[in-house]
Parts: structure tokens; sequence; C-alpha cells
């Protein structure tokens, strides 16, 4: 459902990973870099890198760590205008599950489970302070992977379930987030290749 209060969203991800077909022992590096924009009286921004790195445990299965650094801003515009920013470092492990439809063709799925801290600094002409929170996110996003050649794929992955505990230790609240609006593209590189797995 679109929210009466955005008249434009705009978001765009791109993803670089460096991987072979999936293979047991293969070694993996990657990560994501992001971007949203809102505007809706006022403008608000975000902004994200998500590397990671990790294993082939099997033909099929990926588990390895992921961190980042997001941050996200808001001004509601005019002379009294409020500014929020937002900065939060983050951290956990990761698991991917790929599903062969053809020999060039994989579905793909990731599970994350992240610990971050968040700062948040609310600016005005009237005050300026800073808020800082723990949260604990666990999210699930489908995909898809295309091999071009053994050593060199495209892939996406699309939407997200995401259940996070914010404020951890300090009055927790909990947020069940299912969206199709978040995105990303990105392509696949030959790192090292391992022993040949089951089929």
């Amino acid at each position: 459902m679109l929210s009466r209060f955005f008249l434009l969203t705009v978001f765009i991800a791109t993803q670089l990973q460096i991987q072979a077909q999936p293979q047991k022992g293969s070694i993996y590096l990657g990560g994501s870099l992001y971007g949203s924009l809102t505007i809706s009286g006022g403008r608000g921004t975000s902004l994200g890198l998500l590397p990671e790195a990790g294993i082939m445990l099997s033909d099929r299965w990926l588990v390895g760590l992921t961190g980042g650094y997001a941050f996200s801003g808001y001004n509601s515009g005019g002379s009294g205008s409020t500014i929020l920013r937002n900065h939060t470092p983050s951290g956990g492990i990761f698991a991917r599950r790929y599903f062969r439809l053809t020999d060039r063709f994989f579905i793909q799925l990731n599970t994350a489970v992240t610990y971050s801290e968040t700062w948040s600094r609310y600016i005005s002409p009237y005050y300026d302070y800073t808020i800082p929170s723990k949260g604990l996110a666990f999210q699930t996003r489908p995909g898809l992977t295309y091999f071009i050649k053994p050593n060199f794929s495209i892939f996406s992955t699309f939407g997200i379930l995401n259940y996070q505990l914010d404020g951890l230790g300090s009055g927790t609240s909990a947020l069940f987030q299912a969206s199709l609006n978040s995105v990303s593209i990105g392509i696949g590189l030959q790192l090292r290749s391992g022993k040949k797995g089951e089929e």
C-alpha cells in the first residue's frame, strides 16, 4: 500500500559479488550499495553499504558474515524545519540456498540475522540532541541468479520479509515488514573453485 504522505519514492540498488558458479568450497566476497529518495513536502534520503564474505558448504548452501553502514536523513523543509539523521553500523550472519532451475538459472533464498546500533540526531531551531538505540533483525530475501558463463553471473533479489526488534535493553519494540519494493541487481565472478559437489 502506498502511503498518501509519499508523492515519489525512488529506489536504486546495485550489488557486486565475486563467486564461482555454486560449487562446494568456493569462496564468496560481495556486497551491496543502495540508495533511496523520498519527496513529500520535505525530503528523505538513505544510503547503505553492505559487504559480505562466506564459503560454499555444498553446491547449494552458502554461509558467511555480513556487515555494513547505513545513513538515512529527513528534512521537513521551511524556516522551522526539523532534520533527522540516522547513522547505523551493523554486523551479522547469513545463509543462502540455491535452487537449480536449469544449468544457468538458479533461484536463491537469502536469510540473515543482523545486529545494529543507531545514532539518531534530531535538529531544529529549538533543540539538537542524539538518541542511541540497538536492534536485532531477521530478514529473508528471494532472488534469481543467471550464469552467463561458469565463472560469470548476473543476479537480482526482490522483496523482503523483515522482523526487527528495536530498543534492545531500553523498552524493546517489534516491527514486521513485508515489501516488494526492495530490489538489488548485480554480477558475479569466480574467485576460487572448490571440489565439485553433488548435483
